[in-house]
């Protein structure tokens, strides 16, 4: 049994340290965690060279489905078993239905659920009462014909050839509806493209049949391929074989590259080069993706950094700088928050700020381009702007730290998910300036202040409703949070940190046999986020990816001191204190 380490005092990190010192029992499980993750990972990947696991969400979607297939007119009977069995299984005890799991009960997502079980023919237990309301027609406006012209050219010129609108469910259900009130039939090419590609979304297993809000083949394989080239030895597989090239290739592939995208509207003069989160999404490339993207080449094989997916990727990126000097995941300066006031507004995300999140992301990139420059070449242009730009970056991440050191997370749970992207794209600079030292410093404490005593990490969704400063970081340990937890402690820790032991030990400790070959971590809760307050996402290989990503550095940091420590040095990452 591997002990349970638990958060005390920091060691030193600038002596020399004896295997006992290091944990070897620690070591060695660590280690046969790793690799057996690595099995899971590889096992799980598709023939063609990617990875893409469920997407979780609550029910609205399915539930909108239902209702789309209803108002359409679109058979319901071959499935409707198995989306009555999804549904009917997402009830909590209390009758409701959650955004998430371990939420509380939502009255939209309910009334949601509860009306599609009802056209998909479950009869109600006991009377209900009904309320109808009688709502004034739109008035007359001689615009009104032109602006629905404008509107069904803007739907249709926005599909994707293979049916999709943005990749995402909502502007697919709603784009086909709309259409189909301005006219179209239902057997109109259009229209049934679109219907195809909606089926696409789906998911189906014991637990029924469900609509996923999104499907993430980009974001999956990008992450796994960091994973596994982070394992190093540990991985079943080194970054060289077949398999992780053909990933490399695949993901290469999604680039896109063409004349579409509305990001042009404030960037008309940028070239292209961004990855988008889906499949068949050319409009909405993200910022997020392609930093990741660039990550995943540059860990494959640090000569990526010569490439021209990296150099237009990164070009892209630059054009994206917002003039805060932070990014969004979208948008140039789509910052005027006030839009939000709107009232159709409901879920107040008309706007698409900077946020320390992606901006952290980032900085991470631009980072590890700078340090494979050292040893590959790079334009001196390409490195000149992005050696410029990171410290605009790091501005922002200065303007947007808590009082308590924490950075916000727009798109993870929450607190700890901002605070480690933060922490993981400081820590290429933290030599360069006093004012990085100084951010990293309190936002480390408070990371060793909100560790679980099991050594994990936890923070509940919550946090999004109630900002306050007394929920940031509390909640159930999960292997995702844990591992961006340890993630961020390892940009300052050393090696014999008890703080960072104590979260390798959790993560040992929880893994589990999966069927099918390899190990993985469990995690009900959702960790992702969607819309902060309204829609969060449960990402099935976060628990995978990142715990592999966390153990890899932890042990190649304990590797690299155990060298250290033979040739008779010592080790010089800086405490942090």
């Amino acid at each position: 049994m591997v002990p349970t380490y638990q958060a005390s005092e920091t060691s030193s990190s600038g002596e020399s340290l004896s295997a006992a010192e290091l944990g070897e029992p620690l070591i060695s499980e660590a280690i046969k965690s790793l690799s057996r993750a690595s099995t899971y990972g590889i096992d799980r990947i598709n023939p063609d060279g990617h990875w893409m696991g469920e997407l979780l969400s609550s029910t609205t979607i399915t539930s909108e489905h239902v209702f789309f297939r209803q108002t359409l007119g679109l058979d319901l009977l071959e499935d409707g078993d198995a989306f009555r069995t999804y549904l009917l299984g997402q009830q909590n005890l209390d009758g409701s239905w959650s955004i998430a799991p371990d939420y509380p009960g939502d009255v939209s997502t309910s009334s949601e659920a509860y009306l599609a079980l009802k056209i998909l023919g479950v009869a109600q237990s006991s009377p209900i009462d009904k309320a109808l309301y009688k709502l004034g027609g739109l008035k007359y406006n001689p615009l009104r014909p032109y602006s629905r012209k404008v509107a069904v050219s803007w739907i249709i010129e926005r599909q994707e050839k293979e049916g999709d609108w943005a990749g995402i469910i909502p502007p697919m259900h709603q784009g086909i509806q709309a259409l189909t009130l301005e006219g179209y039939k239902v057997t109109d090419p259009v229209v049934q493209a679109g219907i195809t590609a909606i089926e696409r979304f789906a998911w189906q297993d014991v637990n029924g049949k469900r609509i996923q809000a999104c499907l993430s083949p980009v974001w999956d394989t990008v992450f796994m391929i960091r994973a596994l080239c982070g394992a190093g030895p540990e991985s079943v597989i080194d970054h060289n074989d077949r398999r992780i090239r053909q990933a490399v290739k695949w993901t290469k592939e999604q680039q896109i590259l063409g004349p579409g995208g509305d990001w042009r509207i404030y960037q008309p003069d940028l070239a292209p080069g961004g990855f988008a989160f889906e499949y068949n999404n050319t409009w909405y490339p993200d910022v997020d993706d392609t930093a990741v993207a660039i990550l995943a080449f540059l860990d494959q094989n640090p000569q990526a950094v010569e490439t021209a997916s990296v150099a237009t990727a990164a070009n892209w990126i630059l054009g994206m700088q917002n003039s805060d000097g932070g990014w969004a995941a979208f948008d140039y300066d789509n910052d005027k928050l006030f839009l939000n006031r709107i009232p159709f507004s409901d879920m107040g995300a008309l706007c698409d700020p900077s946020t320390a999140d992606v901006t952290g992301r980032i900085l991470e990139a631009f980072g590890l381009m700078i340090r494979c420059s050292k040893t590959e070449h790079i334009a001196p242009n390409l490195l000149e702007a992005i050696t410029t730009i990171s410290d605009k970056g790091i501005t922002f991440l200065a303007k947007t730290q808590e009082a308590d050191g924490s950075w916000y997370g727009r798109w993870g749970s929450n607190y700890i998910y901002g605070t480690s992207n933060a922490l993981c794209g400081l820590t290429y600079f933290h030599d360069k300036s006093c004012l990085v030292r100084d951010l990293m410093r309190p936002a480390i404490a408070w990371l060793k202040r909100v560790q679980n005593e099991d050594g994990g990490f936890g923070e509940e969704l919550i946090t999004y409703k109630t900002p306050s400063p007394a929920l940031r970081g509390v909640g159930e340990s999960t292997a995702s949070q844990t591992a961006w937890g340890l993630m961020g402690l390892l940009t300052v820790v050393g090696p014999n940190d008890r703080y960072a032991k104590s979260a390798v030990g959790y993560l040992v400790n929880t893994q589990v046999e999966i069927s099918g070959g390899g190990r993985s971590w469990p995690e009900r809760k959702y960790t992702g986020t969607g819309f902060p307050g309204h829609f969060y996402l449960g990402y099935s290989l976060y628990r995978h990816c990142f715990p592999m990503i966390a153990l890899g550095r932890w042990i190649k940091i304990v590797k690299g001191a155990k060298e250290k420590s033979a040739r008779g040095g010592f080790e010089t990452r800086w405490s942090g204190q």
